[in-house]
């Protein structure tokens, strides 16, 4: 069994339209200081808007990639030896999208929506990956942490 899924969301419009507004501000500056910071800003924008496009999830033997692109800056992999506990979860208005940590919730990973899955680490970590795909993800973690053999608590 394999697994790949790519979730698109809007986003990057939002993070793209900021970026236009900033640079226009950066063109109508009346100094260099603003200008500069103006232009800084919208850049970023559109950098952000590059990294947020999509979030692909990708299944591996022992691990599963996680990363948002086109623009590759976030990436991260999840090894399921790793893991004590795996199950569905939901996130919130308050989780925000993209790369988010939270109090008592940890990392969370989200493009677009609530529904996630939640890593439970044997370190006592834990981690929210979002996707639009939550049943098929769920069953391709369960059957490779079964094919490894990896005993995960119940919760």
């Amino acid at each position: 069994m394999s697994y790949s899924h790519t979730q698109r969301a809007p986003l990057h419009w939002l993070l793209s339209l900021f970026g236009f507004v900033f640079l226009l501000g950066a063109w109508t500056a009346p100094d260099l200081a603003a200008r500069l910071a103006l232009f800084g800003f919208g850049a970023v924008n559109f950098v952000l808007a590059l990294a947020f496009q999509h979030l692909t999830t990708v299944g591996h033997e022992d691990h599963l990639l996680v990363r948002f692109g086109p623009l590759p800056i976030f990436k991260r992999r999840i090894f399921f030896a790793d893991l004590a506990s795996v199950k569905r979860g939901r996130t919130t208005w308050a989780d925000g999208w993209g790369v988010r940590w939270s109090p008592g919730e940890g990392w969370t990973w989200n493009l677009w929506g609530f529904d996630c899955l939640v890593f439970h680490f044997k370190q006592g970590k834990m981690l929210r990956v979002g996707t639009d795909d939550v049943e098929n993800l769920e069953a391709f973690v369960q059957q490779r942490l079964a094919a490894q053999g990896v005993q995960t608590e119940q919760q």
